[in-house]
């Protein structure tokens, strides 16, 4: 795991402090997922990107946050007043949780970097921070060839995954996989499109990428967004 976490780290603290752009189309998709917690609920999201999930869930739930990143964990402490038992520098292989804490946990766009190995020791750690009847939501990148975002560094000639993912979902793949340690309550293939602040042509835009998507007219990467219940 550690060669492969630190390749991880140097890509996502780069895009997480130096490249936060790159997370403004994800606020549709954590809408959503913020839409099917519960008000009042204990949650940990694992993974915090800008800290958009964090912003807009202190409103409604009581927010834990994990992430490797120690600057991007320093960063929400100093910008949205948490505290470092709240926002904590971790992986999701170790969750420095105790047993039986949240009543969900969050991991958007998480699981696809993970080895193999570490998204089993994953579910069992998710799993054991969990309330009894406790939910696991997220998503992962749908039928996502990995090939195709393969590069190279011209400096040393490596091949690597431009956003580091190592695993591709079908929606068979991530219900096999979660129902091992989970109930699965639901599991759909959609694409999430942030319809906020976009005008009257932008949001036609929106629609009618969902339409393609859905009618398999063009090719389109969407999501996986399911819910699983210990």
């Amino acid at each position: 795991m550690a060669d492969n976490q630190k390749q991880q780290d140097v890509i996502w603290d780069y895009y997480q402090n130096k490249r936060e752009e790159t997370f403004s189309e994800n606020k549709g998709r954590l809408d959503y997922i913020l839409d099917n917690i519960q008000k009042g609920k204990v949650v940990l999201n694992i993974g915090i990107g800008d800290g958009y999930f964090e912003k807009v869930a202190k409103e409604k739930v009581k927010i834990y946050c994990l992430d490797p990143s120690e600057e991007s964990i320093n960063s929400l402490i100093s910008s949205l007043s948490f505290t470092n038992l709240e926002a904590k520098m971790g992986f999701s292989t170790k969750i420095p949780f105790d047993n039986a804490f949240f009543d969900v946990v969050v991991m958007s766009e998480v699981l696809e970097h993970l080895s193999e190995d570490d998204l089993r020791q994953t579910l069992l750690e998710v799993q054991r921070v969990l309330k009894t009847g406790g939910q696991f939501i997220g998503t992962v990148p749908s039928n996502e060839n990995l090939a195709e975002n393969v590069v190279i560094c011209p400096s040393c000639t490596h091949e690597y995954h431009r956003w580091g993912h190592q695993l591709s979902f079908s929606a068979l793949d991530l219900k096999g996989i979660l129902s091992t340690k989970f109930e699965v309550i639901k599991l759909i293939d959609r694409p999430f499109i942030n319809f906020k602040g976009r005008n009257l042509f932008g949001k036609i835009k929106g629609f009618f990428r969902i339409f393609l998507y859905v009618t398999k007219l063009f090719p389109l990467y969407g999501n996986l967004f399911f819910i699983v219940k210990k």
